[in-house]
């Protein structure tokens, strides 16, 4: 047999071709699942921790808003858990896995959300930990939402470069998978996921003071929130402006 006649192999063990990211897809499902489902089995032995509370003579008010605080922190970490997962499964049906350089991208985009969900678990143990030793009978409302925001801030700054990170190398896959793949719909990609990165950086650099003095100027949870908002609603925002201009 002549050596044109064996057959191709392109580094199999390194490399997988997928034309539209299906062989991809059920990894990423798993990964992401299993970001989600870890944090919400923490949620309830964190509620429990605060409502024992009430047995050092802390009000029902006080333990009401810190498991508020709590829910507000876990929906925002499943939403953007969410909107990571759909980014993340968009860029792969539209441009798929042709290139080496993109199974990089792909596995480190998987590598950081497991990452994340830990970083966001560890936040919660330890804002959780910190108040519930800080709060007293006496606190008020605007203690406890003081102390809830500033207790280790550094973790606020992790997060948001974390995300920064993730959206960045999203882009880069984005970005690849237009070497064979120019559709419109992967280029307004890729400018989404570039204005997603520029958010992430804004908030970044907002965020260094308090990095350096444990005091925030804006609750992360707020800086997660606009980003939601504006994401979720981006489709309402862009007619908006579309009609602005054709008005103008």
């Amino acid at each position: 047999m002549d050596h044109d006649d064996l057959p191709s192999i392109n580094s199999p063990i390194h490399h997988l071709d997928s034309n539209n990211g299906e062989a991809w897809m059920g990894l990423i499902d798993a990964i992401y699942a299993i970001a989600m489902t870890l944090i919400a089995i923490e949620l309830p032995e964190l509620i429990i921790s605060l409502v024992n509370l009430g047995n050092k003579n802390i009000g029902n008010d006080l333990i009401t808003t810190l498991i508020s605080y709590e829910f507000i922190a876990y929906t925002s970490t499943f939403l953007m858990l969410y909107e990571l997962w759909t980014v993340h499964k968009s860029i792969l049906k539209l441009g798929g896995i042709k290139r080496q350089i993109q199974n990089v991208l792909n596995g480190l985009i998987m590598a950081l959300t497991c990452l994340g969900a830990s970083n966001v678990i560890l936040v919660l143990n330890e804002k959780t930990k910190d108040v519930a030793d800080q709060v007293r009978p006496n606190t008020t409302h605007s203690q406890l939402l003081s102390d809830w925001i500033n207790n280790d801030a550094s973790f606020g700054m992790v997060t948001l470069l974390l995300l920064l990170l993730m959206f960045f190398l999203m882009s880069l896959l984005s970005r690849s998978s237009q070497h064979h793949n120019s559709s419109q719909e992967l280029r307004k990609l890729t400018r989404d996921l570039n204005l997603r990165c520029l958010y992430f950086v804004i908030s970044s650099v907002i965020w260094i003071p308090a990095f350096f003095s444990e005091s925030m100027i804006i609750p992360p949870a707020l800086v997660i929130a606009l980003f939601l908002l504006l994401s979720f609603n981006q489709d309402s925002i862009e007619a908006w402006l579309k009609h602005r201009r054709s008005h103008t």
